[in-house]
């Protein structure tokens, strides 16, 4: 007798898809993002939020370089939606 065990195998796919299109998907990570700046935590499904978290991070790291680095001046423009939570950030 054997067993098997039904393993999630991603097949070269890097992101979820999360059910939206590409753009929907943008918008939905960057509200999650705006969210959690200004709230200091969210409340969303497992996936959504394991999916945001590289996102969230990265732009925490870019947070800690300060406003005089552009780079990270036009990551948080990008990704907060509302404009006066770059310098909470």
């Amino acid at each position: 007798m054997r067993l098997s065990v039904a393993a999630a195998i991603s097949h070269g796919r890097v992101f979820r898809r999360l059910g939206l299109g590409p753009e929907s998907r943008i918008h939905l990570l960057r509200n999650l993002l705006t969210g959690l700046v200004r709230h200091e935590r969210i409340e969303a499904s497992w996936a959504r939020v394991d999916e945001m978290r590289g996102y969230a991070e990265k732009l925490i790291d870019y947070g800690k370089l300060g406003d005089t680095n552009e780079q990270a001046m036009r990551m948080a423009d990008f990704w907060l939606t509302e404009k006066d939570l770059i310098p909470k950030l």
